[in-house]
């Protein structure tokens, strides 16, 4: 008998075994239900995290962009403070705007750095956090190390006690980092923009992690409530977005008000009174410089061009060699900017404009240079060009004053010991022998380039070189150390043009300028001693002339020749003295006195340059210091000056003493302050044969003695009317 169990059996073991599967959807839906629940939270908590990054985020933006329209503004305001400093104006206003500024600027830099309270954008206090990203970290470094030096600068100015001359300094340290100062900012916006993005897509990625979960359990879960939450987070996601990209668009107005800045100091870049530019390594002129920078080159649309090209159409070769290897050094990262700055040679520089109406306009600039980095290396340097012609002249002026008052000290120094009527007679010495220099340089005598033409060249220069060592012999003989060394200076000269093969007029011109020397010395000679007869008194009379005696003229005369004596002497280093007959001197006929003065200096500097051996060579004759002509070296010196033909018989003694009065004829080898310009004789010879019709006897005998024997015809007796 077999025995069926009811389908719907309903003991205690069935309804313990659908315990478990009725409880399994409880336990599942309560676990998806705690997902949903746990995933809410999560997605709360995120969402929370990512409204706070953005609102902190947009802060930091925000005021990184402020950054770059703060450091125009102080720039802007540093300049209207210069600028009324300049005009005299009260520059309160500008000052306080520089110091509200520049102050906002360091503080929110430094909070950038470190963290901290710093004024936001809205006026209210942001407790900004101190920069994590390593980039960041590196671009605000950056920024402080060109900053900070320019904020103590600052603080003196706003402190009121910056002289004029550091605020010029301070401006131009301005002008040289405010560039760089603008790029960290605007990189500072830039990498703040990027890390506040990391920030965010950081926090959203977990929320949309668990936004997935939760979509998937609510499509397993019925509910709209959770839904509904996913829909509100939804939103404040896109609200975040929004705000993100109304910050952008916030970001595009200061940008434009950023321009609008750039536009005010383009303004003030167009008033400045000096050249300001930048150039990059290869010399080429930025887009940007002032406009007085066109008006110093002479020349518009300058950005683009190489400024070393444009130098080198206005300097020298050799200055603009050195220029282009200064250029060089400004863009050698190897070399401290402190040594480059110091060997600058475009200080001051003269430079030739071309000008349109015919040759040169001739202008001095002067150059100052800032390197300018990026990365450590130098990408830029900033110029300023000054044109300082007016300076340079105005010290020109000064220092040819002081040239003229110590040459003129030196003029009176000279004449104090010198009576005055000698003084006067050498005044008139040399303002004859200039008027005979003058005529010798007649213009129409060098027009023409013939061999004839060569001969009458050399023959003026002969006569200008009398007219020169006559003046040097006079100027000797009162010992006037200046007027000797003058003559020394023009006879080189001469000396110069006479070894030339061939003379031009232009050759002369030289001659010209040392004659206009001489006039002008001599010049201040009369007006010195004018000064200086006025200063003396004149109390005592002179007194009265020995009817017997010599007169005051002819005792002054040989007491000069003795001390002239005297003096070439002690020079050259031997020992020698003069022997005059003081009456002698006396009976001279007046119209003959200047021309026996003349000649008698000229024959005691040739005699004791030429005529006396060395003591040495004296002592081992056993010979007193007497005069000696050496008739075999003066025929040597002819020989090999043209004067004696080469193949001609054995001169005779007088046709050999006759040579010494050749022009340019000298036995000595070296020039010196007495001899070796070949000039005494000759002026001898044209004083005493060509100009006063005399003669002149040489008798010698060698090693013994040598004298000189001048013959004047008597002048005659004016008529009687």
């Amino acid at each position: 008998m077999s025995t069926k169990a009811s389908p719907a059996d309903s003991s205690p073991a069935a309804d313990a075994a659908r315990r478990p599967r009725r409880l399994l959807p409880l336990l599942v839906y309560s676990l998806l239900a705690l997902v949903v629940a746990g995933s809410a939270l999560g997605i709360a908590h995120f969402t929370r995290r990512l409204e706070e990054a953005t609102t902190e985020n947009n802060k930091r933006i925000n005021l990184a962009g402020r950054q770059r329209a703060l450091s125009q503004r102080m720039t802007k305001a540093l300049l209207a403070y210069e600028r009324d400093l300049r005009a005299g104006a009260d520059p309160a206003a500008a000052l306080a705007e520089l110091q509200k500024i520049s102050g906002l600027f360091h503080v929110v830099l430094r909070g950038f750095e470190t963290g901290g309270s710093v004024p936001g954008a809205d006026g209210k206090d942001f407790d900004m956090p101190a920069a994590q990203d390593p980039e960041e970290q590196r671009v605000i470094r950056e920024a402080l190390s060109l900053w900070l030096p320019l904020q103590e600068r600052l603080s003196d100015i706003v402190q009121g006690g910056a002289a004029p001359e550091a605020v010029a300094t301070t401006v131009e340290a301005f002008r040289a980092r405010n560039v760089a100062i603008f790029d960290f900012m605007n990189e500072l916006t830039n990498r703040t923009e990027f890390t506040a993005r990391a920030q965010i897509a950081a926090a959203a990625n977990p929320r949309t992690a668990l936004i997935s979960v939760a979509v998937l359990a609510v499509f397993l879960i019925p509910g709209f409530h959770l839904g509904d939450r996913a829909r509100r987070a939804r939103l404040r996601a896109e609200k975040a977005l929004h705000q993100l990209e109304s910050a952008h668009s916030a970001l595009s107005t200061q940008s434009t008000a950023l321009a609008a800045a750039k536009a005010e100091t383009d303004r003030i870049m167009d008033t400045v009174q000096e050249g300001l530019l930048l150039i990059d390594s290869k010399f080429i002129i930025g887009p940007s410089h002032s406009r007085e920078l066109a008006a110093i080159f002479r020349q518009e649309h300058l950005a683009g061009m190489n400024l070393l090209h444009l130098l080198q159409r206005l300097l020298s070769e050799k200055m603009f060699n050195t220029t282009r290897d200064y250029f060089d050094l400004l863009f050698d990262n190897e070399q401290r900017e402190r040594s480059v700055l110091k060997v600058n040679p475009l200080v001051d520089i003269e430079v030739s404009f071309p000008d349109p109406a015919g040759g040169f306009i001739h202008r001095y600039l002067g150059f100052s240079f800032r390197r300018i980095l990026e990365e450590g290396r130098v990408s830029r340097v900033f110029v300023a060009v000054r044109d300082i012609t007016a300076q340079i002249e105005l010290e020109k002026r000064l220092r040819e004053a002081e040239r003229v008052k110590e040459r003129q000290l030196e003029i009176l120094l000279g004449i104090m010991h010198v009576d005055q009527d000698e003084l006067v007679h050498f005044a008139e010495i040399v303002e004859q022998e200039l008027d005979a220099i003058n005529q010798s340089l007649r213009a129409e005598d060098f027009a023409v380039a013939s061999p004839e033409q060569q001969e009458k060249l050399r023959a003026r220069l002969n006569q200008v070189f009398r007219s020169v060592h006559n003046i040097k012999g006079n100027a000797v003989y009162l010992r006037l150390d200046y007027f000797q060394k003058a003559a020394e200076a023009f006879e080189t000269r001469l000396s110069e043009l006479l070894a030339r093969p061939k003379l031009g007029g232009e050759d002369f011109l030289a001659i010209v300028v040392a004659q206009a020397g001489l006039r002008a010395d001599l010049g201040d000679l009369i007006e010195l001693r004018s000064k200086l007869v006025g200063m003396r008194s004149a109390g005592s009379s002179p007194a009265p002339a020995d009817a017997g005696a010599a007169s005051p003229a002819s005792s002054a005369l040989a007491d000069g020749l003795r001390q002239l004596a005297r003096d070439i002497a002690d020079d050259l280093g031997k020992p020698a003295e003069i022997q005059l007959d003081d009456y002698a001197l006396h009976v001279v006929a007046h119209g003959r006195q200047e021309l026996v003065r003349d000649t008698l200096i000229q024959l005691v500097r040739n005699a004791i340059a030429h005529g006396v051996e060395p003591p040495a060579e004296r002592a081992a004759s056993g010979k007193p210091p007497v005069a000696r002509l050496d008739l075999e070296r003066i025929r040597h010196r002819a020989l090999s000056a043209g004067l004696l033909p080469a193949d001609a018989p054995e001169p005779a003694p007088a046709e050999l003493a006759r040579c010494i009065f050749a022009p340019g004829f000298s036995t000595r080898d070296q020039a010196d302050a007495h001899s070796g310009r070949g000039q005494g004789m000759d002026i001898v010879k044209t004083r005493v044969v060509d100009e006063a019709g005399g003669r002149i006897e040489v008798r010698s005998a060698p090693g013994r003695f040598c004298e000189f024997a001048l013959y004047l015809p008597e002048i005659p007796e004016p008529a009687l009317v």
